[in-house]
């Protein structure tokens, strides 16, 4: 992708928390500070050295690709790859986060619920099996933390139950998923099981 900066009107404080995964590895909490719209300090306790590459997941924000420019203290300064459409993009939503402090907003697209069933067996590509409990269930995916480590990456591959999904976060003990088919007002309920 194009490295692209973005004209906004940006506080040089925009802040926003999410996850951040170096080189594909497993994902740590982090909360980014954009110096500028195309530069953001990601402060976290995850290691990383310039030059590699990394993907900070925000909340309200998104995936946001960049390389690692230099550490600091408390982190790394991220330089962000955007396209100049998804930089625009990007910028709008910072604008939006920042008049909207101190408001307590849903982004998501689809509520969560906490199942009554929570456990679930999580078959992986090979086909062998891993215990799981739903930590949380939306119409179109579930986090699910496992009941000991598992050989995954993000785009395989699996199936929760009866139902097939694909991955698209690792966290230290924890796996997000999105469904392939999601379900329906009239089958999303507490009581379902996968």
């Amino acid at each position: 992708m194009a490295h692209a900066p973005f004209d906004s009107p940006l506080a040089a404080d925009t802040a926003i928390d999410g996850r951040v995964s170096i080189a594909g590895q497993a994902e740590e909490a982090c909360r980014a500070l954009f110096l500028a719209p195309d530069e953001a300090l990601v402060v976290t306790a995850a290691a990383g050295r310039a030059g590699q590459d990394a993907i900070c997941y925000l909340d309200a924000i998104g995936a946001l690709p960049g390389r690692i420019g230099g550490r600091r203290e408390d982190g790394f300064v991220l330089h962000l790859s955007l396209t100049r459409a998804r930089a625009a993009r990007v910028a709008a939503r910072l604008l939006w986060q920042a008049e909207q402090r101190g408001r307590p907003v849903e982004q998501r697209a689809n509520p969560r619920i906490v199942p009554l069933h929570r456990q679930v067996t999580v078959r992986l590509p090979d086909g062998s099996a891993a215990e799981g409990r739903i930590d949380n269930l939306s119409k179109s995916g579930a986090l699910v933390t496992l009941a000991a480590p598992v050989p995954l990456r993000v785009g395989a591959g699996v199936t929760l139950g009866k139902r097939y999904a694909t991955v698209v976060r690792l966290q230290r003990d924890a796996v997000a998923v999105q469904f392939r088919l999601p379900f329906c007002d009239g089958t999303f309920h507490p009581g379902l099981v996968l």
